[in-house]
């Protein structure tokens, strides 16, 4: 009996260390890590700014509600749309899908019929259906996601956020929008505080509105079916992939990277390093284990959708991806990494989101125009966004960062953006840079057009690291206001 004690005192004494990550596995983050990236916390800053709530009654009603399914979504990507079917992906697009529909929703009052001095006491009520709405509209992609604890045990996403370190695949199902509705219906009843739901049942039609609307039926208030339906066109330039339709996507590309994963998840494709790494399509295709069971992939069929692929290779602690990409000026550099706990790297390289303030330009335009004054057009966008804050810069994902009295311009990652944001075609992506270059206001070294930097995850540059390209332009001539912003912290240049 007396030894008994012993050990169980002994174990109760025992403080054991934090367990080592294994290969292959993710570490579960809470909310405050989730959230806690500049860019996220942009996007609730923007949320916050669109509430009509007092303080409290937002904590309640709709930040505790978001932190909660940030935990459950994790860095899980949305399995069946194309743009952010990427590590993070899911949660990066719902934060997005709120600020899009709320900010589309100002200006609109319901009940569209109602009396203005009803509409004005139901406006607080209205503003959070919008809210729940874009919450929990993206739910049923948990559905597509298989997911495995590192006790062996399987997590289910949709029923809680993990306990332990986890690994996924995408499970490339046949989709059935009934069974979404009902999931999403469900999953948002469980979900919100029963405070919420009690308030939201004084105004009763709006009531009616969230369920109606999260079931796939089209409740008597039009405006938010149109309100929905116009945040999804502007957020989302493909729809929805099915399995058996390729019309949007390569059949005989992306179905494979999503849905023929093996049962066991190679370690070099599902590693926490990836959080960081650049992800477009044609990155996740080159660095699955397809490409290295000798599949030959062409980049051009991912033209339109490789919007930041301005890394030539990428070497990360856990193994080698080599990511190449032809120029008549690039070399094949070697680099790497060192280590880092992702926990505490900036969310970073996410080339993904979309800004609903950016600059309007008729699309086509460039070929209308000459390619200087295409080159002069992309120049001014250029300019007002610094100035208006509607580009950002020195962050660990920006394709605009300051150097020594310079800005670093990544290539070709800030043309795919000036033509993302400006609603063009990315086969436009060429004529704009010969634009920009016949302007010849970079700086040349020794006649060479490009710059090679070094751009880190993390602004202690103690972590993963990427080798970037990029042209060099005086501060002066493109920062108008005469508050220069410091250096930035992640980018050195040799």
């Amino acid at each position: 009996m007396f030894p008994k004690l012993q050990n169980k005192f002994r174990r109760s004494n025992f403080q054991p260390s934090l367990p080592a990550k294994r290969e292959g596995y993710f570490t579960p983050q809470n909310h405050q890590s989730l959230l806690g990236t500049s860019t996220r916390q942009a996007q609730l800053k923007k949320i916050w700014q669109s509430s009509l709530l007092s303080k409290s009654a937002y904590d309640e009603f709709c930040l505790e509600p978001l932190q909660n399914l940030a935990e459950r979504y994790q860095n899980l990507p949305a399995a069946r749309i194309a743009e952010w079917n990427n590590v993070g992906g899911l949660l990066d697009l719902t934060l997005q899908q709120i600020v899009t529909t709320l900010q589309l929703s100002k200006g609109m009052v319901f009940p569209a019929n109602a009396a203005p001095e009803d509409q004005a006491a139901q406006s607080s009520h209205w503003n959070c259906v919008v809210f729940w709405l874009a919450l929990y509209w993206h739910v049923p992609e948990l559905l597509y996601i298989e997911a495995e604890l590192e006790d062996g045990h399987v997590w289910q996403p949709i029923s809680n956020a993990p306990g332990m370190q986890f690994r996924f695949k995408i499970d490339r199902q046949t989709e059935a929008p009934v069974k979404d509705s009902v999931i999403r219906l469900a999953f948002t009843v469980s979900m919100l505080p029963k405070s919420a739901l009690n308030w939201l049942e004084k105004q009763s039609n709006a009531r009616d509105c969230l369920f109606l609307e999260l079931a796939g039926i089209n409740s008597s208030e039009k405006q938010i079916h149109l309100l929905l339906n116009k945040a999804k066109r502007k957020l989302l330039s493909c729809e929805l992939n099915e399995v058996n339709n390729a019309a949007n996507i390569n059949a005989n590309l992306y179905p494979k990277v999503v849905s023929e994963l093996p049962a066991e998840i190679p370690a070099e494709q599902y590693d926490d390093a990836l959080y960081e790494e650049y992800f477009s399509q044609g990155d996740v295709i080159k660095n699955s284990h397809l490409a290295s069971d000798g599949i030959e992939i062409s980049t051009d069929d991912f033209k339109e959708i490789d919007h930041g692929a301005d890394i030539a290779e990428i070497h990360v602690q856990n193994g080698s991806r080599n990511n190449t990409k032809k120029s008549d000026s690039e070399v094949k550099p070697t680099y790497g990494s060192s280590e880092s706990d992702q926990k505490y790297v900036r969310n970073g390289y996410q080339n993904h989101l979309h800004d609903p303030e950016s600059i309007p330009v008729t699309p086509g335009i460039t070929s209308q125009i000459s390619k200087k004054q295409t080159g002069e057009v992309f120049w001014s966008w250029l300019v007002e966004g610094l100035e208006n804050g509607t580009i950002a810069c020195n962050e660990a994902d920006s394709r605009v960062q300051l150097v020594a009295g310079f800005v670093f311009l990544l290539v070709p990652g800030i043309f795919y953006r000036y033509l993302k944001q400006t609603g063009q075609s990315a086969d436009e992506r060429e004529n704009v840079q010969a634009g920009f270059e016949r302007l010849n206001r970079h700086r040349r070294n020794n006649g060479k057009r490009f710059m090679f930097a070094t751009l880190y995850n993390s602004a202690d540059r103690n972590g993963p690291y990427k080798r970037v390209k990029g042209y060099l332009v005086k501060s002066t001539m493109i920062i108008r206001s005469s508050d220069v912003p410091d250096d930035s912290q992640f980018l050195v240049v040799p």
